[in-house]
């Protein structure tokens, strides 16, 4: 397979400092496009560490044409993109279904992929996936695809939105403002909400790649 990589070079990461402040870091990810490739690979195929919960499931087929029809956003923390309270501050029911991670203050490392492709006109089909370890060495994978009666994401007002299903039918829905009519921006950032509008976090930054296989 050939792998081309698009990046930014720089993205803006939201930082939140402890006393409200809001400060903001340029920061890239450092990570290759064949790494993330890689990292879904071994998350799609099961190649993962005994003892890891995997909540979802997604096929190397559909993995693959979504990779290559569209662009996939990459988080990681801790690293050069920030702390994890600045990178995922999220809702942990988001993160993982798994009740051992109670606060996102357990968690050791994340990795967050949105993978989304336009299918038609202005609707997009979309993936999500959070990596975490926490606890000492517990690690969960929770994968997100769109339920059976919301198939498709929209851009209205230059705002994406798409609702997705992770495990057990549990519904979220993510916004992201940094798009247009021709799509999402290159880096952008993602916002979480329960399906009636209370909102569950954001991940503040995420790296865009576009992966040609």
């Amino acid at each position: 397979m050939k792998k081309t990589l698009v990046v930014p070079t720089l993205l803006f990461l939201l930082v939140f400092a402890s006393a409200c402040s809001e400060r903001y870091r340029k920061a890239s990810s450092g990570t290759s496009g064949d790494e993330i490739y890689a990292y879904l690979s071994d998350i799609v195929s099961g190649n993962v560490p005994a003892g890891t919960n995997v909540y979802g499931a997604v096929s190397q087929e559909r993995l693959d044409e979504l990779l290559d029809a569209g662009r996939t956003y990459f988080a990681e923390s801790p690293g050069a993109m920030g702390p994890i309270r600045a990178v995922t501050p999220l809702n942990v029911e988001v993160i993982t279904p798994d009740t051992n991670l109670q606060s996102i203050e357990q968690i050791d490392h994340i990795r967050v992929f949105f993978i989304v492709a336009k299918t038609s006109g202005n609707k997009y089909d979309a993936m999500l996936i959070f990596d975490t370890q926490y606890n000492g060495g517990d690690h969960s994978i929770h994968i997100f695809n769109p339920p059976d009666d919301i198939q498709v994401g929209e851009i209205n007002d230059d705002v994406f939105e798409m609702v997705l299903a992770g495990d057990s039918g549990f519904e979220i829905k993510i916004e992201s403002e940094e798009a247009s009519s021709d799509g999402l921006d290159k880096v952008i950032q993602l916002q979480f909400f329960e399906p009636g509008g209370d909102s569950l976090g954001q991940v503040s930054s995420l790296e865009g790649f576009d992966l040609f296989l």
